[in-house]
C-alpha cells in the first residue's frame, strides 16, 4: 500500500492527544501502520478515556479489544485495548 499526501502524518503520545491527519487519508494511514506492526510481530495496544466514544468505535473497528482499565502515572483512568490478531 502506498499513502501519497501532501501533509504530515504525527501520531503524539503522552499529555497531547493522538492524531494522524493527512488530506482525508487518516483511516488508510492507521490501517497501514497497524496492519506493518502485527506483520512485524509487534504487539498492539491502545488506551483512551472513558468519555472520547468516537476513539473506543474506530478501536474496535480496527480490530482492538477491550482488555481492561490502566491509570496513568496522575491516576487518570483509561480503557485499555490491545489488538486481537496480536495475540
Amino acid at each position: 500500500m502506498q499513502i501519497q499526501c501532501s501533509t504530515t502524518a504525527v501520531v503524539m503520545q503522552g499529555e497531547i492527544p493522538a492524531y494522524a491527519h493527512c488530506g482525508g487519508q487518516s483511516r488508510e494511514i492507521v490501517l497501514y501502520c497497524i496492519d506493518w506492526c502485527l506483520q512485524q510481530g509487534l504487539p498492539l495496544r491502545a488506551d483512551t478515556h472513558a468519555d472520547n466514544i468516537y476513539m473506543q468505535r474506530a478501536l474496535t473497528a480496527t480490530g482492538f479489544v477491550r482488555c481492561g482499565t490502566i491509570y496513568t502515572e496522575d491516576g487518570t483512568p483509561r480503557l485499555a485495548y490491545y489488538h486481537r490478531r496480536a495475540d
